[in-house]
């Protein structure tokens, strides 16, 4: 079946008796789609059951995939967005223990990294173990991170 958007699908004159779930939104008098499944009124995309019911793109999809209608419990009733992630570094973390390279001992790396014993260790000293199969060695150790400038 070819997924057309809603606009496409809900036209006059269209053929077909498909009716889709509408309601009406408080004091305007506009007529808002509604999803047969799981009651959602907005989505990126309104897709068509087998059955020619309005669906939202999420229960299309998971009908798409597993051959069965998405359970009413996946439903996320408010979108709520995760709070920011912040770093760990010495200035904020609560813990009172900052991270330190198991190798050379440096707290400072743009990215942590484990080793095969999963002992914490600094960006620089995973990518040299990673390259040529040993630990870094500590007389390698710089005291300023030099970045790149990509263009």
């Amino acid at each position: 079946m070819i997924q057309q958007p809603i606009h496409l699908l809900n036209r006059k004159g269209s053929s077909g008796s498909i009716q889709s779930r509408s309601c009406k939104t408080e004091g305007h008098g506009v007529s808002a789609t509604v999803c047969a499944n799981c009651g959602t009124t907005t989505t990126p995309l309104w897709r068509r059951a087998p059955s020619g019911e309005t669906i939202c793109n999420a229960c299309g999809l998971y009908l798409k995939a597993r051959n069965t209608v998405r359970p009413p419990w996946l439903k996320r009733n408010a979108i709520k967005k995760a709070p920011p992630v912040v770093p760990e570094t010495p200035e904020n973390n609560n813990s009172g223990t900052s991270l330190l390279c198991a190798n050379c001992g440096t707290n400072t790396t743009p990215l942590w990294r484990r080793d095969e014993a999963g002992n914490t260790i600094c960006n620089a000293c995973g990518l040299y173990f990673k390259l040529h199969n040993v630990h870094r060695p500590v007389t390698m150790k710089r005291s300023v991170i030099k970045r790149r400038k990509r263009v």
